[in-house]
């Protein structure tokens, strides 16, 4: 996993080794362009993913947690800083995260899972506080490797999202100015569908 640090450097997971294991004690590096050298900025004590950075490139974002496999990482939401190394877990009011992605230097778009909700919310990087944004059980934020996952948009909190659920086919969504709104639905639409006459999936 890789991202944009900045426009003169790449910050990317890394291990020392290409074998299989070695995922497992990977760290956070930072690539600078012009020399192309690398130095390791954090080094995790679990397994790390979903790696995003600030737009100078002076801050990160990640998930931490004990994980199987990479891109599956599901866990601790943890803001990092690529002068000192230092990084701190973000309290996300019960949400494992499963996404990161910075809108501004100090504004950290997620998306993840609390309890049976998928979840969308927005972290104030200068406080490590986090507020809600969306949330839905009937209907999850579709994504890579089934986990919620969303493609950020320019103002904080914006984003495109692909809603799906056990009922509901998939759709196009946008997540614009605090409201959810269906740009595209995938399956066919109310009664012609022979989905509604399955009534109600519950936990």
């Amino acid at each position: 996993e890789a991202c944009w640090a900045g426009d003169k450097a790449i910050a990317c997971i890394a291990s020392d080794n290409h074998h299989e294991n070695d995922w497992y004690k990977a760290d956070v590096r930072l690539i600078e362009l012009a020399s192309g050298k690398a130095r390791v900025v954090y080094r995790p004590k679990h397994q790390i993913g979903w790696l995003s950075a600030s737009p100078s490139g002076q801050s990160l974002a990640l998930v931490a947690s004990f994980s199987s496999d990479r891109q599956s990482t599901t866990g601790d939401l943890t803001l990092g800083s690529v002068a000192d190394g230092t990084a701190h877990r973000v309290d996300t009011q019960g949400v494992d995260t499963t996404f990161t992605a910075w809108q501004s230097e100090s504004e950290v778009l997620i998306a993840g899972i609390r309890s049976l909700d998928s979840v969308l919310a927005l972290c104030d990087a200068t406080t490590a506080r986090t507020k809600d944004l969306w949330s839905g059980t009937e209907t999850t934020l579709g994504g890579e490797r089934y986990f919620p996952f969303v493609s950020p948009g320019a103002a904080a909190g914006d984003c495109a999202v692909t809603l799906e659920g056990f009922f509901t086919p998939q759709s196009l969504a946008v997540f614009r100015g605090g409201k959810m709104t269906v740009v595209r639905r995938m399956g066919p639409e109310g009664p012609a569908s022979d989905l509604n006459a399955l009534g109600r999936a519950e936990p």
